[in-house]
């Protein structure tokens, strides 16, 4: 923690960013604002970074990881990811299908 500040950040895929749901209401927002009101008073803020893309897949992940991590630094990192994996198979067999 630099500076007196927390930061938290998400990676992963939809699982983060949330389909069909405003980006104001979204579980990610609904934890730093929670985490806002915690720590207000504390004598340290929480920095919550979503970056996090729909559909990516775990290879896209560990590709853009040394950008959107390590470079930044943080303290606290949550990842999911791992289900858009699946449906790539499925993709290139409907790809060869509609040949």
């Amino acid at each position: 923690m630099k500076n007196n500040i927390l930061k938290l950040t998400f990676f992963g895929d939809s699982i983060c960013v949330g389909q069909g749901v405003s980006i104001y209401r979204d579980w990610i927002t609904r934890i730093a604002e929670s985490l806002d009101s915690y720590v207000r008073g504390k004598g340290f803020d929480v920095l919550v970074k979503n970056s996090s893309v729909s559909g990516r897949t775990a290879r896209q992940v560990l590709e853009d990881m040394p950008y959107h991590i390590q470079s930044s630094g943080v303290d606290l990192l949550v990842i999911q990811f791992g289900l858009n994996d699946c449906n790539i198979g499925r993709l290139i067999k409907k790809f060869h299908e509609s040949a």
